[in-house]
């Protein structure tokens, strides 16, 4: 037989390694114009029939067949190498192609729908315009390729290696993504939500402007990401790694992301209003003015539901400072009676002290003091609530009395409020007091102005139990006096 009935296609050095200059040595196809058989002759929407014919083995390497607009449907291609092949608008619906080898192969616009990729190789192949819903790429190894814009939507992609692929403007919504290798991926502007992430490695992948809320990334890896405008509320980012990774202007607000590690991350600009951060490794982030927490939101409301039973929320009609009065007490009551049977709510409360503590912190070593006062106050709120329930009613009293005169050193004003309520009472007191001579209310205003601030007595000498009050009068004024130069050198300093 001569060289001229065999197809001699050359297999050209632009292939993996291991198949550089392989020739084929099949039958040349009678209705091919080149002398190729009738798996490289270039022809549009060759016979399936004629096809499977030519098949040998499952195995059978199939590199850069010229497959454009065939339907191979009845064609079997489980495990077939098909390297570099030209399937552009092929028909593979519904298709068997596990462990098929069809590294940079072009895809464009092929019906995939429903074909099973299981633990195929899939270097840089070219997806784009592809329809592959409801296609199983489980272990695929699909790194470098190229899938903008496809719909993945719903697939079953778990531990997928898309490593390097362009996923910009990818739809894969609920998309089951299980310790999928995303390295370095392109996923700008692509749509997640509700996505299967758990445990992925996106270490250095760009997820910027992507959409992934409601997305699962529980102990996912997006260390370096950049996620910069992207949409994470109401994510599930518990345990995950976002270390040094770019979150700038990134939407966190109501996700789960208690244990995660964000050390090194870039969060200016960031809304975490509502997000759970108890627990989150936070060391060297960086934030501004613009980063927004607002954690009063989350934990201590949750103390308060666990204290009357219900949600608390209160009603829109006109008498809703009444029932708030009425929840405050059933709170209140609820704490000094049970509240170390709590568990639930005091655990919420700790987790509200804690997390109040940590974004203190976290201001101060980014120099934004100005907001610092906001979570002092809040993390006092919880602790005064948390002691109440653990039993602890001496402390309870304490940050009590200290919201109150003070709210918890950061309002100056109040401490002078305080003050001149305990003049003008004293001053009432002393009018029933025992003076020497007697003297009008005025003169006893002016008696208990000048004992509040220990100047002396002045004209009017106490008398019996009046001798006693006075010196109560003047022992406060000494330490309010001094609670008011501590709140304002506090706020100087800040």
């Amino acid at each position: 037989m001569s060289d001229t009935e065999y197809c001699r296609y050359e297999i050209d050095e632009s292939l993996p390694g291991e198949l550089e200059g392989r020739p084929c040595n099949r039958t040349v196809w009678e209705d091919a114009s080149n002398g190729y058989c009738i798996w490289h002759t270039d022809q549009k929407d060759k016979p399936a029939k004629e096809l499977l014919t030519a098949r040998v083995d499952d195995q059978e390497r199939l590199d850069r067949a010229k497959l454009r607009a065939t339907d191979l449907t009845d064609v079997p291609l489980k495990s077939a190498g098909l390297v570099k092949a030209n399937l552009r608008y092929t028909n593979l619906e519904e298709k068997d192609l596990r462990e098929a080898d069809l590294r940079k192969a072009d895809l464009l616009g092929a019906n995939l729908a429903g074909a099973d990729f299981r633990a195929a190789e899939m270097w840089q192949v070219d997806f784009r315009e592809a329809d592959v819903s409801n296609a199983n790429f489980r272990c695929a190894d699909c790194t470098g390729s190229i899938l903008r814009g496809v719909d993945l939507s719903g697939e079953n992609c778990h531990r997928v290696d898309l490593s390097e692929a362009d996923l910009q403007n990818v739809s894969a919504e609920r998309a089951g993504l299980f310790e999928a290798d995303i390295r370095k991926a392109d996923c700008r502007d692509a749509t997640l939500t509700e996505a299967n992430l758990r445990h992925a490695d996106c270490s250095g992948a760009d997820f910027s402007d992507a959409d992934l809320r409601h997305a699962y990334l529980t102990g996912a890896d997006l260390s370096n990401a950049s996620l910069r405008d992207a949409d994470l509320s109401n994510a599930t980012l518990r345990d995950a790694d976002f270390s040094g990774a770019d979150l700038r202007n990134v939407d966190l607000r109501d996700c789960s992301m208690e244990r995660a590690t964000l050390s090194g991350a870039d969060l200016r600009g960031a809304d975490l209003t509502g997000a759970e951060i108890h627990d989150v490794d936070f060391s060297g982030v960086e934030v501004d003015r613009r980063t927004d927490f607002d954690v009063a939101s989350v934990y201590e409301p949750r103390g308060d539901r666990a204290a009357t039973g219900h949600d608390g929320s209160l009603p829109s009609f006109g008498d809703a400072p009444l029932k708030s009065a009425r929840l405050r007490a059933k709170r209140f009551l609820h704490r000094l009676k049970n509240g170390g049977e709590d568990f639930a709510g005091n655990q919420a409360l700790e987790k509200s002290v804690d997390s109040n503590r940590t974004i203190q912190r976290l201001l101060r070593n980014n120099s934004v003091t100005e907001q610092i006062p906001e979570y002092h106050v809040q993390e006092k709120q919880a602790q005064r609530k948390l002691r109440l329930s653990e039993g602890q009613r001496l402390r309870w009293m304490g940050l009590a009395a200290h919201r109150w005169v003070m709210l918890y050193g950061e309002r100056p004003w109040r401490v002078v409020g305080t003050s001149l309520l305990i003049i003008i009472g004293s001053a009432y007191v002393y009018t029933i007091a025992p003076f020497k001579p007697n003297g009008t209310f005025l003169d006893n205003l002016y008696f208990s102005m000048i004992t509040f601030t220990t100047l002396g007595y002045g004209d009017l000498t106490p008398q019996g139990w009046g001798r006693a009050l006075a010196m109560f009068e003047s022992f406060i004024g000494m330490l309010l006096a001094s609670l008011l130069l501590f709140v304002l050198t506090r706020r100087a300093t800040r």
